[in-house]
């Protein structure tokens, strides 16, 4: 069976500060404080019927930056490769206390991780769940000693988030900046 951050959901660990004491839980996949208030996030497998949510979390986290990008965003044509786009070993729903939030998917190499998506629906953005999320990424390819990798839309903001967490740019080609964490 392989092991990962997916396969992983019931002995992940996380310890976090807390009104200046260091506290310790178990937890069913994440559990972090943020403003004060226990948030719990899961990851569950998908089916086919998730595949219209992860569709329209997908537009809703991306159209302006594809539009941005490349001026419009086709409906059918974006429809059609983001369905292709969507593999059921690798593709992951992002839940928040129960209710699904966003889509995660993660591939696994010999040489490194790449993270392919992370995307959460607009009311979801900016309040720790994504970072949380990366955060356990660049924790688990430190433990397995490789690089976490992913790509990111040159007018995505999200690049400030990758770099905050300490990813570096491998290049930028055209639109799209490649970057990594690791040495």
């Amino acid at each position: 069976m392989r092991s990962g951050i997916i396969y992983q959901i019931l002995v992940l660990m996380y310890s976090y500060q807390c009104n200046n004491s260091l506290q310790e839980q178990k937890i069913d996949f994440f559990c972090i404080l943020v403003n004060q208030t226990q948030m719990h996030i899961n990851l569950r497998s998908i089916k086919e019927v998730d595949f219209d949510f992860i569709y329209n979390v997908t537009k809703a986290a991306m159209q302006s930056y594809v539009e941005l990008t490349w001026g419009s965003w086709v409906e059918n044509e974006q429809r059609l490769w983001i369905y292709a786009s969507i593999d059921l070993s690798t593709h992951r729903i992002i839940q928040f206390e129960g209710k699904d939030v966003g889509c995660l998917a993660i591939e696994y190499y010999p040489s490194h991780i790449q993270l392919t998506k992370l995307y959460l629906l607009p009311d979801f953005q900016r309040c720790g769940i994504g970072t949380f999320i990366l955060r356990q990424l660049i924790t688990e390819a430190k433990e397995k000693e490789k690089h976490l990798q992913l790509r990111v839309l040159a007018v995505n903001p999200a690049r400030k988030l990758y770099e905050r967490e300490g990813f570096i740019i491998q290049a930028q080609i055209n639109e799209r900046i490649y970057m990594k964490y690791g040495g």
